[in-house]
C-alpha cells in the first residue's frame, strides 16, 4: 500500500518556459562542507508548459549549485532571466534526501521540482 501511495505522488516530467522571480545565492564550497555537493532553490513564474501538466502560476525548482566541491557556473541569478526547464518532481529522487539544500526562498506551499539538466557540465575553480 505504501508503494502505491509513493507511485501516485510521482508526476510526469515537465518542460516549461519560466521567468526567474527569486534565486537562492550560490553558496561558497566551504559553506556547504562537509558535503561535496549542494542544491539551491529558485522560484519561477510559469509562462508556458510544453510537456506534462502544470496549472500553477509559480514553480519551485532545485538545481545543483555545488558539485564535487566546485561551484557550478551559469546558474541564473538575475530576476527576469528566461529559461526553458526540464523538470521532475523532487519526490521521484529519494536518493537526494541526503543532499545539502540551500534555500533562501522559504516557499512552503509549492511542490518542489528538480531541474533534470542541472547536473553540471561546467564548474568553477574550488
Amino acid at each position: 500500500m505504501a508503494a502505491a501511495m509513493i507511485t501516485s505522488l510521482q508526476g510526469a516530467a515537465l518542460e516549461v518556459d519560466v521567468v526567474l522571480l527569486k534565486a537562492t545565492q550560490t553558496p561558497e564550497v566551504a559553506e556547504v562542507a562537509p558535503y561535496p555537493r549542494a542544491l539551491c532553490t529558485y522560484l519561477y513564474e510559469v509562462k508556458k508548459v510544453h510537456g506534462g501538466e502544470y496549472d500553477g502560476k509559480q514553480i519551485l525548482v532545485v538545481k545543483w549549485a555545488v558539485w564535487e566541491k566546485a561551484k557550478v557556473l551559469g546558474l541564473p541569478s538575475e530576476v527576469g532571466t528566461v529559461e526553458r526547464l526540464k523538470l521532475d518532481r523532487w519526490v521521484d529522487y529519494p536518493e537526494f534526501s541526503t543532499q545539502r539544500i540551500v534555500d533562501s526562498i522559504g516557499e512552503t506551499d509549492l511542490v518542489i521540482y528538480y531541474a533534470t539538466d542541472s547536473k553540471p557540465k561546467t564548474l568553477a575553480a574550488p
